[in-house]
């Protein structure tokens, strides 16, 4: 109960007085560590289960298979998997076989989470979902489609959460025949009528091809829609530079009944930031406010991104400072990138290099690469040079930073330098 509850101290001080303790005690309380994030904590408890001569049942493993996938420990999910073979357990249940999948997909080891997929006994598509929606999440789109079309090939028939992954897998890979088939296939199934979600994933999805008429038509032909529907339009109007018809969908969601969030704020300001129309950003801010909505650190990347590309240098410097100071948010990676990006734009690359010195992630890429970027657009080779060797020295293997240094001496004409790097 508190574990679930979320008292994890609490659940170790009852579990300790306990005077007997069995695999049912000890899986809830590793269970409650997994659930919590205490991953190594749920480990050290397993460990300590086997050694006090208790045997774990499907559901620990389940649980320890869970902190494998999220920590990354494939050594020890291989030696689970391993223990679950001997035992049997598979075949008796089939969810081990769906956290294994998961595991190793979680853990970049898709072989062997397909191997594991192929040994499956049972007729169904929750399995191929671990592994497809694992392919979404890690950016693995034409991965992800090609396992929709091997699911079917052998048999397999997708639900609503198969095709919800699929979709947003066709979206970002621009995998037109596929998606259309399975819009096509949804409308004929009528499942559109009682699922929310998969409407908002076909807006989605036509919105990441630019088919912004398509993605207006599916919302009106969703009769359930709901604000998350409502914001994948003003978003996919936002993204595209659009901000008007953002603004019009933002009032009609109102004129139904529907109240932004902070989702719906977030979405119209930073479609103004992207057209540059920094006066509409900073009173979006104002007016969500006014309406009672606090913002959020996305809010600030937002306005920082607004003040970026309208180059207003002392205004996203007021607004770094506010953020912090009266909103309370401290500034994560994703403000800094925007500081340098500011700056960088402006010419002041002195500014820059301070802020990213002066930043507690000075070992995240992204900052030094938008530095680097902003040395390229000012062709400072003095301080490319350095910044590229901050750079290379956390990843030699991103080509981005390369590719930028050798524009920068291709610029200046320093050839010898340029065929070096």
């Amino acid at each position: 109960m508190y574990a679930k509850c979320g008292a994890i101290d609490k659940a170790q001080e009852v579990f300790e007085r306990a005077p007997l303790r069995n695999v049912a005690s000890w899986s809830a309380l590793i269970g409650g560590y997994v659930r919590h994030g205490k991953e190594e904590r749920a480990f050290i408890c397993f460990e300590q289960m086997q050694s006090e001569g208790i045997a774990p049942n499907a559901v620990t493993y389940a649980c320890v298979l869970k902190a494998c996938g999220t920590k990354g420990a494939i050594d020890r999910g291989i030696q689970i998997h391993d223990e679950i073979s001997h035992q049997g357990l598979l075949k008796q249940s089939p969810m081990l076989g769906i956290c294994l999948i998961d595991m190793y997909a979680k853990c970049g080891f898709f072989n062997r989470a397909k191997q594991v997929l192929n040994e499956f006994l049972i007729q169904s598509a929750v399995p191929w979902n671990a592994l497809i929606g694992e392919y979404v999440h890690q950016g693995k789109g034409n991965e992800a489609v090609d396992c929709y079309l091997q699911m079917q090939s052998r048999g397999f028939s997708p639900d609503a959460i198969t095709y919800i992954c699929v979709l947003k897998a066709c979206g970002i890979t621009q995998a037109y025949k596929t998606g259309v088939q399975i819009h096509h296939e949804i409308s004929r199934q009528g499942i559109l009528r009682e699922n929310v979600i998969l409407g908002n994933a076909l807006i989605n999805m036509y919105a990441e091809w630019g088919m912004l008429l398509y993605a207006e038509q599916m919302l009106d032909e969703i009769p359930t829609r709901n604000n998350v529907s409502w914001n994948a339009i003003i978003s996919a109007y936002a993204q595209h530079g659009e901000s008007e018809k953002a603004w019009k969908c933002f009032l009609n969601m109102q004129h139904e009944g529907f109240s932004p969030n902070i989702v719906s704020w977030n979405t119209l300001i930073m479609g103004y930031a992207l057209e540059g129309l920094a006066e509409k950003a900073f009173a979006g801010l104002l007016q969500m406010q006014c309406e009672g909505i606090i913002p959020d650190p996305i809010t600030f990347v937002c306005i920082l991104n607004a003040c970026s590309h309208a180059g207003l240098v002392d205004e996203g410097q007021l607004y770094f400072k506010i953020m912090s100071e009266l909103f309370g948010i401290p500034p994560d990676i994703e403000h800094f990138i925007c500081m340098v990006d500011l700056f960088g734009r402006a010419g002041h690359l002195v500014k820059a290099m301070a802020i990213t010195c002066g930043m507690p992630f000075l070992d995240h890429l992204p900052v030094w690469s938008a530095l680097l970027a902003a040395c390229q657009k000012w062709m400072n080779v003095n301080l490319g040079r350095l910044v590229f060797g901050y750079a290379v020295q956390l990843s030699k293997n991103d080509a981005s930073v390369y590719v930028s240094m050798k524009k920068i001496f291709a610029a200046a004409g320093m050839h010898e330098e340029l065929l070096a790097v």
